[in-house]
C-alpha cells in the first residue's frame, strides 16, 4: 500500500503540492488515517512532473520522506503545472530500491500506484511478460507489480489505444486477467502533463480511498488527486469505486465504469 497525489493547474512549486498542506502527502508518509493494509509509508517516495519540453521527469528516493535532506532545496526550486507524487509501503517480498520506487516516467507519460496485484510469483509475472513487447520489456528496470502495471500502459499505447483512458482500463483488465482475478488493489494514476487519468478500483477487496477536488478554495483553478483529503475544504469529494476518470485543464471530468469489473 502507499499514498498518492496528483495535480493540474497554474504552475506551483513542489513545496505547495508535497509539504504545504496541513494533511500533505509528506504529513501522510507517517500519519495516514485511512490506509487499511499498512501503518507506515516509510519505503522510499517519489514525484513527477512536466518538464519544459514536454516530457515527464521524476526523482524517486528508497528513503522515507523525511530523510531526503536535498527535498527543501527541491521543492522550492522545481515547479510544474502537473505533479504526481507518491510515498511508498513496500508490497512484502518488493525490494526497497530506487528502480522501485514511484513514480515512473518514460518519455512523455508517469505513472503511480497505490495498492498492490497477488499473484506475480503464481505464474502472474510470466503472464503479464507474455503481452508485452521487447521495446516495452526493455525499458523495465525494477522487480514491483506497479511497474508492471505502467508497462502494459504503454503497450496499450503502442497497441494503438487511442487515449489514455482506454490504455489505463486494457493494462488494469490484462493485469487482473494475468493474476487469475486474485486479490487487487488498483488506484492507478497516469499523466501526460495535459491530463490527469485515473482509476479507483479493487478485486476481492475495498477499494482504497481516494478524493478529487476541483474549487480548492486556496487554488483557483487547480484540480486535486489525493488518497486522503490533504485539509478540510469543503471542495473535496470521493471518487466513485470501480470508475476510470479524466481530468484536463477547462474541462468537466470525464467518468466511465470498469464495466468488466463485475
Amino acid at each position: 500500500m502507499c499514498r498518492l497525489a496528483a495535480y493540474l493547474g497554474p504552475e506551483i512549486p513542489l513545496r505547495s503540492f508535497l509539504l504545504d498542506f496541513p494533511h500533505s502527502l509528506y504529513q501522510q508518509s507517517w500519519d495516514p488515517k485511512e490506509l487499511t493494509e499498512a501503518r507506515l509509508n516509510a519505503d522510499g517516495y517519489g514525484v513527477a512532473w512536466r518538464q519544459r519540453d514536454g516530457r515527464m521527469g521524476a526523482y524517486a528516493q528508497p528513503m522515507a520522506i523525511w530523510n531526503d535532506v536535498n527535498l527543501p532545496a527541491l521543492a522550492d526550486a522545481l515547479t510544474s503545472t502537473s505533479w504526481l507524487g507518491n510515498v511508498r509501503s513496500a508490497t512484502p517480498g518488493q525490494p526497497v530500491h530506487a528502480i522501485n520506487t514511484q513514480p515512473f516516467a518514460v518519455d512523455r507519460v508517469a505513472m503511480t500506484h497505490n495498492g498492490y496485484l497477488s499473484g506475480l510469483a503464481q505464474g502472474g509475472r510470466g503472464r503479464i511478460l507474455s503481452n508485452l513487447s521487447d521495446v516495452v520489456q526493455s525499458q523495465l528496470n525494477g522487480t514491483t507489480d506497479s511497474e508492471y502495471l505502467f508497462a502494459l500502459l504503454r503497450q496499450a499505447r503502442l497497441d494503438g489505444a487511442p487515449d489514455l483512458a482506454t490504455a489505463l482500463a486494457a493494462a488494469l483488465r490484462i493485469a487482473t486477467q494475468c493474476t487469475a482475478g486474485q486479490a487487487a488493489l488498483l488506484n492507478v494514476c497516469v499523466s501526460d502533463g495535459e491530463q490527469l487519468v485515473f482509476s479507483r478500483h479493487a478485486v476481492e477487496r475495498p477499494c482504497p480511498s481516494l478524493y478529487l477536488n476541483r474549487s480548492h478554495a486556496g487554488s483557483p483553478g487547480a484540480q486535486w488527486l489525493a488518497s486522503e483529503r490533504f485539509d478540510d475544504d469543503a471542495g473535496w469529494a470521493e471518487v466513485a469505486p470501480h470508475t476510470i476518470t479524466t481530468l484536463a485543464a477547462d474541462q468537466p471530468p470525464r467518468t466511465v465504469p470498469i464495466e468488466w469489473a463485475a
